[in-house]
């Protein structure tokens, strides 16, 4: 086994070559070169030649494990660069485990690799990810929200409910207004929706989950409110409303659970039944600016258990300004994933 590490650009790029099979050795010969490059420079940039690698043995895994969990944090860049199938995979594999920009490159695109690490502008870290796609059909989507209808509350109030409360602010529900909830799921937010709208308001709401729609029922009649809502099962693809009729429409990690294609198309429905200068306001999942870990392991889980984890992160303020909406604020929160919530205007 040989290991080559040359530095680039005064020590803020390191170029390892490798071929062969890892060892134990070849770590130990790499590790204090890596941490002194980061003692000096903070952040390093990583150029990984493995078109000749051949894997590690046991002791070299295990030492790969224990430097992934301890520098990870201070690679900003990886370029790796090879020339099998198995090498493209593994850069996608470690992008759950890093907040880094994980790139592979061809052999033959290395000098690609080198530019991609040397550029110092943010549009190299900036590019957009593309949103993964919904893999449920609605059918399959009612029928999970129908099963988990009577514990949903259990999985998601300690985590969504403060996102919601911010959205809320935003919002600013007023006296009389005619406010509508898509996704409204087991009427947390109906009811202090339908407090604030008074006796003259009317708070709408669309749900795809007939057995979510039966539990906020029973929480508005319990709570004397039912009177001020007007509750319907049905999908957003389609509003069931008027052209112009509503002051406001609020929708917290429902637009994410809409394909691609989807997004647009509820938004534009959203807009047409909201009056001009209506307010719209879309908490969700977000997607945009520096990848955090424990979204890749997310993405992953979207992906390959799709009826388990149905929504994936949007980028939600591009989407409601491809709708044609007016950005009035833009808050950026965490719970265990970062999360846009947006108001804008109907101009």
């Amino acid at each position: 086994m040989s290991i080559r590490i040359n530095e680039r650009n005064d020590g803020k790029i390191l170029e390892v070559q490798v071929a062969g099979k890892l060892t134990g050795r070849d770590y130990r010969r790499f590790v204090p070169e890596f941490e002194r490059v980061i003692k000096q420079h903070g952040k390093v940039r990583i150029l990984f030649d493995m078109a000749e690698f051949h894997g590690w043995n046991m002791a070299a895994l295990w030492d790969d494990i224990k430097f992934d969990l301890k520098h990870f944090a201070a690679i900003e860049r990886l370029a790796m660069v090879g020339d099998k199938k198995w090498q493209q995979w593994m850069s996608k594999f470690c992008r759950p485990f890093t907040t880094a920009a994980i790139r592979y490159f061809d052999r033959a695109a290395v000098e690609r690799a080198r530019s991609w690490l040397e550029d110092t502008t943010d549009s190299a870290l900036e590019e957009q990810i593309p949103i993964l796609p919904v893999f449920q059909s609605r059918k399959q989507t009612k029928a999970y929200y129908n099963k988990i209808s009577h514990f949903y509350d259990v999985l998601s109030d300690r985590s969504e409910t403060p996102m919601r409360k911010v959205g809320l602010e935003l919002l600013k529900p007023g006296e009389g207004e005619k406010i509508l909830e898509i996704g409204f799921g087991t009427g947390h937010v109906l009811e202090i929706l339908a407090k604030a709208v008074g006796p003259r308001g009317i708070v709408f709401g669309l749900d795809l989950s007939d057995q979510m729609a039966g539990l906020a029922k029973k929480r508005l009649t319990d709570s004397g409110l039912l009177v001020r809502t007007r509750l319907r099962c049905g999908d957003a693809i389609h509003l069931p409303y008027a052209v112009d009729t509503m002051d406001a429409v609020f929708m917290s990690f429902t637009l994410e659970l809409f394909d691609t294609p989807e997004m647009p198309i509820v938004l534009s429905e959203c807009k047409r039944v909201l009056q001009t200068g209506g307010r719209i306001v879309v908490v969700g999942m977000s997607k945009q600016g520096k990848r955090e870990p424990l979204m890749g392991i997310y993405e992953w889980a979207h992906k390959h258990f799709p009826n388990f984890v149905d929504c994936r992160p949007i980028y939600v303020q591009q989407a409601l300004k491809d709708a044609g909406f007016k950005i009035q604020k833009s808050l950026r929160r965490h719970m265990w994933v970062p999360v846009e919530i947006i108001l804008a205007i109907k101009s």
